[in-house]
């Protein structure tokens, strides 16, 4: 059996495309899946979490090329600097862990430490700063089960001990426990909202394609809304819902950059699939034909080898394979059970992808449902702009297994229990409550940019425990998004 395509589809998906190391995909999954095997071997696990101190000056001063270098050389040292059965992730941004299986919390501050020496006395050299970057980084150390007894709370613990750091001065280590968060920095951890507030309706509508009973067909459905309103959180709250009842959902996003390449918004999603799923990936080869299977391992190297992909055919008969080939390949990945397929950022999808999703609802085999989320004002520039991407939108929007759900602005009683699901204590202040809303619209980010803004500028205090709306100057509520 030729792995290649496996290991490099896995590639793409586990694996952080600047740095080498692995990403927060994989860190989900290590966290879930592994932790569990280590409680019951009785294996001790330490978790490093460091960032850079002071990353955004060093982007502002010497560029973010230069920044990008960092963060290479910086994965390079960690890599460098972990022992066996260990594995490093680049989390987002300047943001890293380690995972040290067979490491106690004392062996994980040793570590740590080590790491921390080496970035000090390396030189971080480039075009522009040839005599070199002053580099420090911040680093927390949390063990389980000594810490924490789960994967959030492992994480929430390193995130701590990674906080006192930097509020011991930078450049050092510190270890997790026996240490609270000042109320102002705890509270930042209920941002975004915890609860979905005000989509009740729209959550109706959109699980009904998912109740027992429901009639089994292809769907499409789209949320569109202006920005700030939410669309990617309904998406994701749809998504981890159907999770919840143990559906096959996949996540995928369109990217602007990759507008322009055919089926783009398709291959990455229907790879994680196969990856995840590899026993369908046989029953799908011996189901198409091989022709058809060789010019898809092109664009999906999960299905296979595509050596001799397109010998003999002419440029127009290898883009019909191609396109007929996938929808083939998405009704038989549903053919046994729903294959959910979530798409975020849809006014940027590519035109083969969007003609696939269009064709693929006059199908009576399989079962997929498509839930997409899209920019209203973006897509509307879609839609207004030239053929044929126009045309397609146009058309899906006719097919009865088509369905928009819009979303709209929060009216005043859902922007106060918005704050109050985040803040849980505060003084009841209908004054605050309606300056909010006046200035936010009813933008669900607004609400949530502009509450986390007071809190960080200390303008929203505390007392006696509990949140003083009333104590919040008039003044000091944002006029735009933008000034939040």
């Amino acid at each position: 059996m030729d792995l290649s395509g496996i290991r490099e589809a896995s590639r793409l998906i586990f694996v952080d495309e600047l740095t080498g190391l692995y990403n927060r995909r994989f860190m989900r999954q290590y966290l879930r899946e592994r932790l569990d095997q280590l409680a019951r071997d009785r294996t001790p696990l330490s978790v490093i979490m460091l960032d850079l101190d002071g990353f955004k000056q060093v982007n502002d001063t010497y560029g973010h090329l230069d920044g990008d270098l960092i963060l290479k050389r910086l994965a390079d040292l960690i890599r460098a600097s972990l022992p066996a059965n260990a594995y490093a992730i680049r989390f987002a941004g300047d943001e890293f862990f380690a995972f040290l299986e067979g490491a106690d919390a004392a062996e994980g501050v040793k570590v740590a430490e080590g790491i921390r020496e080496r970035v000090n006395t390396e030189r971080f050299a480039t075009e522009k700063a040839p005599d070199g970057i002053p580099v420090r980084i911040s680093l927390g150390v949390a063990a389980y089960p000594e810490d924490a007894p789960s994967p959030s709370e492992l994480i929430e613990a390193a995130d701590q001990a990674l906080y006192r750091s930097k509020r011991a001065g930078k450049n050092c280590v510190s270890r997790a426990g026996g240490w609270a968060l000042p109320p102002e920095v705890e509270i930042l951890k209920r941002f975004p909202c915890p609860r979905l507030v005000g989509r009740d309706d729209a959550l109706a509508e959109l699980e009904r394609p998912l109740a027992e009973g429901a009639e089994r067909k292809n769907r499409f459905l789209l949320v569109e809304a202006n920005r700030g309103l939410g669309k990617t959180r309904l998406l994701l709250e749809v998504m981890r819902r159907a999770a919840g009842r143990r559906l096959r959902c996949f996540f995928g996003r369109c990217l602007d950059s990759h507008r322009a390449i055919p089926y783009s918004s398709l291959t990455r999603i229907l790879a994680d699939c196969l990856t995840r799923e590899p026993q369908l990936r046989d029953t799908v080869r011996t189901r198409l034909s091989a022709q058809t299977v060789k010019e898809l391992g092109t664009l999906i190297p999960a299905l296979g080898p595509s050596d001799g992909a397109g010998e003999g055919l002419a440029p127009e008969d290898r883009r019909s394979l191609l396109f007929h080939g996938m929808g083939d390949l998405l009704c038989q990945l549903s053919e046994q059970a729903p294959l959910l397929l979530f798409l975020d950022d849809l006014h940027f999808v590519d035109e083969a992808s969007l003609e696939v999703f269009y064709r693929l609802l006059d199908r009576e085999e399989g079962k997929v449902i498509v839930y997409a989320a899209a920019q209203s004002e973006t897509l509307a520039r879609q839609e207004g702009g030239p053929l044929p991407l126009a045309r397609l939108f146009a058309l899906l929007r006719q097919s009865q297994n088509f369905l928009r759900v819009g979303l709209g602005s929060l009216p005043l009683a859902h922007v106060t229990e918005m704050v109050t699901e985040i803040l849980q204590r505060h003084t009841a202040s209908p004054a605050f409550f309606q300056r909010l809303y006046d200035a936010s619209e009813g933008i669900p980010l607004f609400v949530e940019e502009t509450l986390k803004g007071l809190i960080t500028k200390g303008l929203l205090k505390t007392t006696d425990g509990m949140w003083n709306l009333d104590a919040v100057e008039p003044a000091t509520v944002p006029a735009s998004l933008e000034a939040a």
